[in-house]
């Protein structure tokens, strides 16, 4: 999980995200991130890379 501000962007193995955006988990997952403060909750469909934090950070 990477963080923005008051937005969560979740990066997992690609072969992981359609099990995370069932209609449940994303529920569940919404409903956590939005206890300990985010507003927002993002799953990044390009699923998790090395150094894409970097990336970000080179935008900015």
């Amino acid at each position: 999980m990477r963080h923005h501000g008051n937005l969560a962007r979740i990066e997992v193995d690609r072969a992981d995200i359609a099990m995370l955006a069932s209609p449940k988990n994303a529920k569940s997952i919404t409903e956590y991130f939005g206890q300990i403060g985010f507003k927002y909750v993002t799953l990044d469909l390009a699923g998790y890379r090395i150094g894409s934090m970097n990336e970000s950070l080179k935008e900015g």
